[in-house]
Parts: structure tokens; C-alpha cells; sequence
């Protein structure tokens, strides 16, 4: 299996419960001009020609976004001066996992993402990967089949595969988050695919495209991207009951603010059996009853 998944189980994972008390400071503004200074150096490529091509415009927006195993806005956050925190798997609620349990989480220090507030919600950098990358996969699909559930399905088989349950023992739902509004984002570069129905980010006007929004993160990060909050499945046995105990020792359970998974539910609607986990959704039914009491 190592040799497998030799180019995919340095994938990384967070840890936002040992870290959720230290101190943060939002980076929102700093990685939306980050975003931003992206996309109009691609817009810039993308018209020395004339003709408003849709796949120029991608594949110059997928060269400064994307990039395969550690995405490149993800790769450029854990190398900066940004704030943030970051735990070494020995000092992590993962620390008594063994190789054979979490392949991925051993196979290098970078398995441990540094954990950032975003839009005021405590997220691992990782989630930026799977935003731009998987989030152009999940539109690849929908724009080959029309259909929004071939997307999430592929969300889901990938976190119970090679990014997610088979390289690390932990099935992420705040990854299939990042995932789903990467699909949204690369949906309304031009509004074409399953868009977030806010207006697109270019049009055409002369030949050329304009960008007519700008990028920002308070669009798409939510408390579900938050997996202290939109809580993880892990591999059953000794490594999930070591996991929840360590969680248990720092006076935590999952999902530690209940009242998000109730903002979370609504938004996701028909959704949030995809997207959020059942403990999550189990804690928005029980505010919800109670609120009506």
C-alpha cells in the first residue's frame, strides 16, 4: 500500500482541538490579496489573446492555483509570515496512532497542516488544497455529467480512499466542505457549472475578459470547514478510541460549538447529508428541538 500511495499520503491533516485555544489572529484580508494577485496575473496571460477563451482562462488560473498532493495557495500559507498554529503529530490528539493505522500521518512532518483562523473559523491550511484542487476535479465532473451527486460521490470515495480513511484512518467532512465550494469556485469564474449563484469573477467585454468581483474567503469558509466542529470519522478500533480519549483530555467533545451545526444544516440543506457529519447533524436537530420546547 506505501508504494500505492506513495504520491498522495503526504497529504496533510489538522489538529484544530489541541491548538483551539492559543491565540489567532484572522488572516482573511492578507489570503484574499494573496487569492486575488493570483487570479489577475492569470487574467493577464489569459488576454495576450484575443477571443475570450474559457479554457485559456482556466489553465492559466490552474497554474497559480493548483497543484496536485500540497496545493500551491496551501503551500504558500505554511511558508509564510502568516499567523497561525501548528502541532507536531507527538503533541497531537494523533499521537498515539502507529504507521499501520495512519500511513499518511507518519510518512513526513508535513502531515500536520498548520491550522489558521479564517473568516473567523479555526481551518487547516490543507482545506485551501482541497478547495483549488479537488474543487476543480469535483467541477470536472459535474461539467462532464451534469450532475451534482457524480461530484459528491467523488468527494466522498476520495476522502474514504487515498486522501482521506486509507492513507490516515480519518474520513474528513470538512474536507468534502472545501471540496464542494471548490466547485463552486471554479463554477463561477465565468458562470458556467454548478455556481454558488452570485455573479461570476469574468466576463467578456471586448474580446477580453474583465474581472467584475473580487476574491473573497468569507464566500465560501463557514464553521463546517471546521473539524472541531464538523467532526471526523476515524478508523475504528484503537485508533479512534485513542483519538476521542486525547480529545476527551483536553476537555472537548465533538463538535465543540453545537450551534454551528445548525447554522451549517441550514445553509447545506439538501446537502448537509453530504457534507456535514452525523454528530453534527445529530447536535442541529437536538438545538432545533429545543429552541421549538
Amino acid at each position: 500500500m506505501i508504494f500505492i500511495l506513495s504520491g498522495h499520503v503526504i497529504a496533510a491533516e489538522s489538529d484544530p482541538f489541541t491548538v483551539r485555544n492559543w491565540h489567532f489572529v484572522d488572516v482573511t484580508e492578507q489570503l484574499n490579496v494573496e487569492v486575488q494577485r493570483r487570479m489577475e496575473l492569470a487574467l493577464i496571460k489569459t488576454n495576450e489573446v484575443s477571443g475570450c477563451r474559457i479554457k485559456k482562462l482556466q489553465n492559466e488560473m490552474g497554474k497559480v492555483l493548483k497543484r496536485p498532493i500540497i496545493g500551491q495557495v496551501e503551500d504558500w500559507v505554511n511558508h509564510s509570515n502568516l499567523p497561525g498554529n501548528r502541532v507536531t503529530l507527538k503533541d497531537s490528539i494523533y499521537r498515539d496512532s502507529t504507521f499501520f493505522q495512519s500511513t499518511g500521518l507518519h510518512m513526513t512532518e508535513a502531515s500536520m497542516a498548520p491550522v489558521i483562523m479564517l473568516n473567523g473559523e479555526i481551518v487547516g491550511t490543507d482545506k485551501l488544497g482541497h478547495f483549488f484542487d479537488e474543487g476543480w476535479a469535483l467541477y470536472s465532473i459535474y461539467r462532464k455529467k451534469n450532475n451534482l451527486e457524480a461530484s459528491l460521490n467523488y468527494s466522498e470515495k476520495t476522502e474514504n480512499g487515498i486522501f482521506g480513511m486509507m492513507a490516515a484512518g480519518i474520513e474528513s467532512y470538512a474536507d468534502k466542505v472545501a471540496n464542494f465550494h471548490g466547485l463552486t469556485f471554479w463554477s463561477d469564474l465565468v458562470g458556467e457549472g454548478y455556481t454558488s449563484k452570485k455573479s461570476p469573477y469574468f466576463k467578456c467585454e471586448d474580446e477580453h475578459f474583465v474581472m467584475i468581483r473580487k476574491f473573497d474567503w468569507a464566500d465560501y469558509v463557514d464553521g463546517a470547514w471546521d473539524e472541531s466542529i464538523n467532526c471526523n470519522r476515524f478508523r475504528p478500533g484503537d485508533f479512534e478510541v485513542n483519538v476521542l480519549n486525547h480529545i476527551k483530555e483536553l476537555g472537548m467533545t465533538c463538535p465543540v460549538e453545537p450551534e454551528k451545526c445548525v447554522d451549517a444544516a441550514a445553509r447545506y440543506g439538501e446537502l448537509r447529508n453530504h457534507l456535514l457529519h452525523p454528530t453534527c447533524l445529530q447536535n442541529q436537530e437536538k438545538i432545533s428541538s429545543q429552541s421549538k420546547d
